[in-house]
């Protein structure tokens, strides 16, 4: 392998469209805090769409009948729903009303329904509001509102940066939607109908807080974290920067070099969120002494003293086993899909839940993808394209069986999660890239040196993708791996902001000839693929 580019640094802003920019302007001149410190926002509505809302509420009680009749039929379900509703009213999240009967003041009622989360540590059941609901001749409130742009940073970037942390932290907020009040002028958006039961009488409830299921609910509960770091943040230094840059939704991933580090993190976030109306639970760390004070409800894992080795914690996708420090990949498919017949729509769906956001078994998932390219192009005999629900030719379900009969080994895997060595002296990123007539793809490799002369080299991050369908040339597909490299660069760099040294490598020699010359002199793909690169690097 030859390096063939250096890095320099490069700035980059975000841009917001024109709805994000309104949606963004319309929260900071709306925005306020009640005596208590909570926040209360405004919906962010596009004004030329509300006056198309027309009233829905038949269609919100037809809907209620339909669930309470699948709840009468299991008791069980039928007394969760009941008790995630009377703690929904019993904590002010909502508030008993009279119906709107006065057509001239515009109202939206929200149906809802019950979702079971088995692998919840600790509700099962949630009610989620479907605001995507139309209304009679006119839109849904998600029509309505304007989604608003993201303002935390991706999965990759947040798990990337917690393998940099000898000391890892992890948590996330109680209800932290529902600690962002919502302005009372627009709580009449947010109405729904409940009845306990059959004969007791239809009654009609504003949502008062931030609602899970409505398009803007995301970017107003992000938003309020961001502002509580902008308020508050200067008496907190490490928990402002921790609750801008390790927090996805509403779990925090975090952590520090040493343990007395952390501590004083924790405590600075217990204490900055509470201003805001938040509480921190769920709390993990591969340090038990980090956790001490903390009640066991309050723990991810409900142990008193060690940590159990075979307890993992599922966070942005991966499992974390604290007892190890080790990352972990669980590959459970549902069992019903044992017997079914190998299908186009089987096997893509169940290809669609391989998560892998750091790329680590990223051979594995890229094998998937090749299989998944093959289905595309299978043809019957009279030329048409394969139909979704007609079984695969046989070899192809002997490829797919023996694929995914090699899966569960993938549970065996353990991946140390912190990448430096304790105090390093030197730091060095090298990414390597590769292609082949199938694939191409690039991983990121950390090397760091201590005083005393160890040197630790560990996996970061790796990224693939399936050669395109229109045959390119070898040398070609290495450049397109090469341009791969460049993005995975630009990623790791300002995800991590490391004072390190970076090289980029390449086995192809035409392709450093490519990028050794100036772009204008090659065809029109050959040139824009090494402009890219030479502008990223």
């Amino acid at each position: 392998m030859e390096k063939f580019w250096t890095i320099e640094e490069d700035s980059s802003s975000t841009a917001y469209s024109v709805e994000e920019a309104a949606c963004e302007e319309h929260f900071q001149r709306t925005v306020t805090r009640n005596a208590e410190g909570r926040y209360i926002v405004r919906l962010p509505v596009k004004e030329d769409v509300q006056r198309q809302l027309t009233d829905n509420r038949r269609i919100a009680v037809r809907q209620f009948h339909l669930l309470q009749n699948r709840l009468l039929r299991n008791p069980e379900l039928h007394q969760q729903y009941k008790a995630f509703i009377d703690e929904y009213r019993d904590l002010g999240h909502m508030e008993r009303i009279h119906d709107y009967d006065n057509p001239a003041v515009q109202h939206y009622y929200l149906p809802h329904h019950a979702v079971i989360r088995q692998d919840s540590t600790t509700t099962k059941l949630r009610v989620v509001f479907n605001a995507s609901s139309k209304t009679p001749n006119g839109p849904s409130l998600n029509d309505v509102l304007m989604v608003g742009p993201t303002v935390q940073e991706d999965i990759r970037s947040i798990t990337m940066r917690s393998r940099m942390h000898q000391v890892m932290i992890i948590a996330d907020a109680k209800m932290m939607y529902r600690q962002v009040l919502v302005d009372r002028h627009d709580c009449r958006f947010q109405l729904i109908v409940w009845k306990p039961s059959p004969d007791h009488p239809m009654e009609t409830y504003e949502l008062r807080t931030v609602t899970y299921g409505t398009a803007s609910a995301p970017f107003l509960a992000t938003r309020v974290l961001n502002q509580l770091a902008d308020d508050e943040g200067h008496q907190f230094p490490l928990a402002a920067r921790a609750l801008k840059k390790d927090v996805y939704v509403d779990d925090l991933f975090s952590g520090g070099e040493t343990i007395k580090e952390v501590i004083e993190l924790r405590k600075q976030l217990d204490a900055l969120l509470a201003k805001g109306g938040f509480q921190l639970r769920k709390w993990a760390s591969n340090e038990e002494a980090v956790l001490e004070g903390i009640p066991p409800e309050n723990r991810a894992l409900l142990t008193s003293f060690d940590l159990d080795r075979d307890q993992v914690i599922k966070t942005l996708g991966l499992h974390w086993e604290p007892a190890t420090d080790c990352l972990r990949y669980k590959t459970d498919f549902p069992p019903d899909t044992e017997n079914q017949p190998i299908t186009k729509r089987i096997t893509l769906s169940l290809i669609a839940r391989l998560y892998d956001p750091l790329g680590l078994v990223g051979p594995v998932v890229t094998s998937a993808k090749i299989f998944m390219q093959n289905l595309w192009t299978l043809k019957t005999d009279d030329g048409s394209s394969w139909s979704w629900d007609k079984e695969l030719p046989i070899d192809y379900q002997t490829r797919w069986i023996d694929y995914k009969s090699q899966l569960p080994r993938l549970n065996e895997l353990r991946i140390t999660r912190c990448i430096l060595l304790a105090n390093p002296e030197t730091i060095q990123i090298h990414i390597f890239s590769e292609a082949s007539q199938l694939a191409y793809g690039a991983c990121t490799y950390i090397r760091s040196t201590n005083a005393s002369g160890r040197i630790k080299v560990a996996l970061l991050t790796a990224k693939s993708r399936v050669a395109p369908l229109k045959r390119k040339s070898i040398p070609r597909l290495e450049l397109c791996g090469a341009l791969l490299a460049a993005q995975l660069y630009e990623k790791v760099k300002s995800s991590l902001q490391l004072d390190a040294e970076c090289y980029c490598w390449v086995d192809s020699t035409v392709v450093l000839y490519w990028l050794r010359a100036s772009p204008s002199v090659w065809n029109t793909f050959d040139a824009n693929q090494t402009s890219k690169i030479q502008l990223a690097t």
